[in-house]
């Protein structure tokens, strides 16, 4: 039995999320998103040194996959999502985190949903 990944891990995945070009952001997370066909949604962290010192990038990974965790019912299946810190860098609480995600997710679910139509239309 394989157990289901939630995360995104090959610099190709990645690529392909950023090709997409579906994303929303709110100032605090940039959350890029593509349609797939696997059962699940998945998560990948994008997070650079310039963020800051290796303590602070994981408690924000820590918090943004938490955030994930408890939002991935209202994702459905079939995304991947990658999230990459926005300017506003204070917030370090997980409900911060948890309001971008309800802010967003409906953003990039619309995105998408209009990317699947206009790709049918052509």
């Amino acid at each position: 039995m394989v157990k289901e990944s939630f995360s995104i891990k090959n610099s190709s995945e990645f690529a392909a999320v950023f090709e997409n070009r579906c994303s929303a952001s709110d100032g605090l997370i940039i959350l890029f998103a593509k349609k797939t066909d696997r059962p699940t949604a998945r998560l990948g962290l994008s997070i650079s040194r310039k963020f800051g010192c290796a303590a602070r990038r994981v408690r924000w990974k820590r918090l943004v996959r938490e955030a994930f965790r408890q939002a991935r019912p209202a994702l459905g299946s079939g995304v991947d999502l990658v999230v990459v810190p926005g300017k506003h860098r204070r917030a370090n609480r997980l409900e911060d985190f948890q309001k971008s995600f309800q802010k967003l997710i409906p953003v990039v679910a619309k995105k998408l949903k209009r990317d699947i139509i206009t790709q049918i239309v052509e």
